[in-house]
């Protein structure tokens, strides 16, 4: 494919995330992931907020956050009808971590985010927010 027929192709598609009520069904495994944010900055809601940078890297967000984690997200859904993203830590200050981070994209932002975090000392559920930087 040229590389003006990808480009008009990522438009098309990016045309119609944005303005469809369909969203971007993501299966990371097979490779099939297209139209999501190449950069979202996130932050969990936890008593004092943390926030981070999520990058795309053609499988994965990679992530960065404040407070020192590191994580790995697996995009599994993506767009207005939900979003569903697995989260693992195997390296930095939370090495262990896993999550499951949900709510809608709305073309801009994650509204009615909810993350469910599993670590050592237990289960927590707390709101998360991320947007377009």
């Amino acid at each position: 494919m040229s590389t003006i027929a990808r480009g008009m192709r990522c438009i098309l598609l990016l045309a119609i995330a944005a303005f469809s009520p369909f969203s971007c069904v993501a299966a990371a495994e097979s490779g099939a992931i297209t139209g999501l944010p190449k950069q979202l900055h996130s932050c969990n809601l936890i008593p004092e907020p943390n926030c981070g940078t999520w990058a795309w890297d053609g499988q994965h967000y990679q992530c960065r956050w404040e407070n020192g984690a590191v994580g790995t997200m697996t995009v599994k859904r993506f767009g207005a009808d939900g979003v569903l993203i697995e989260r693992r830590d195997t390296t930095g200050k939370f090495a262990g971590l896993v999550g499951t981070y949900t709510g809608t994209w709305n073309g801009k932002k994650i509204v009615d985010g909810k993350l469910t975090r599993i670590l050592k000392n237990g289960t927590l559920v707390y709101g998360w927010i991320a947007s377009l930087e």
